[in-house]
């Protein structure tokens, strides 16, 4: 437990910059054109894949830390999901929308048991607040499909990108804090 503390608190300015550029994604999804499935298509999915790679390169600075396998299958899920809303335009869209609100579920609950075994309390709350939402905004997307899947989505993407960067944020703070 000693030395993945100390990788975590070795490295707490990649985790913030981390946490932070998924924050910024999390603002851009919100803003997308929401009406159109094409503008929905490529700007959800430009903004997964960036968030894929950013997930799966923070995966590798954190190797030593038990979530480091969850953390890098969370990427090239993203990652995935990314390419195929870019290469599905329009008559995906629907299928994606389902596929999305499954991958918020599964991040949502290993970022639930992950926060389990956080330190100090303030970044064990804000992991496991950004999994509740995670579930949540998931099942939203899922119990309005496929009627509200182009307005929906983009929305609830970006409010989970925003709590997952918030909860990166503060985890790497609190790993900084220790660190001094």
């Amino acid at each position: 437990m000693e030395d993945r503390t100390k990788a975590l608190q070795k490295h707490w300015r990649w985790f913030f910059v981390s946490g932070t550029l998924t924050l910024v994604l999390g603002a851009l999804a919100i803003i997308v054109p929401l009406r159109s499935s094409l503008a929905f298509d490529i700007g959800i999915g430009g903004i997964f894949v960036v968030a894929g790679l950013i997930q799966a390169v923070h995966s590798f600075w954190s190797r030593r830390w038990d979530g480091f396998y969850f953390e890098a299958l969370g990427g090239v899920v993203y990652l995935l999901v990314g390419m195929m809303l870019l290469g599905n335009h329009g008559a995906g869209v629907r299928m994606v929308t389902l596929l999305l609100a499954l991958l918020l579920i599964m991040q949502g609950m290993v970022q639930v048991s992950l926060s389990s075994e956080l330190q100090p309390k303030l970044s064990k709350g804000w992991m496991f607040a950004s999994g509740v939402a995670g579930v949540g905004v998931g099942v939203l997307i899922w119990s309005q499909w496929p009627s509200g899947s182009l307005w929906l989505v983009g929305l609830f993407i970006g409010i989970h990108l925003l709590l997952r960067g918030w909860s990166i944020i503060t985890l790497s703070l609190s790993r900084r804090l220790l660190a001094a």
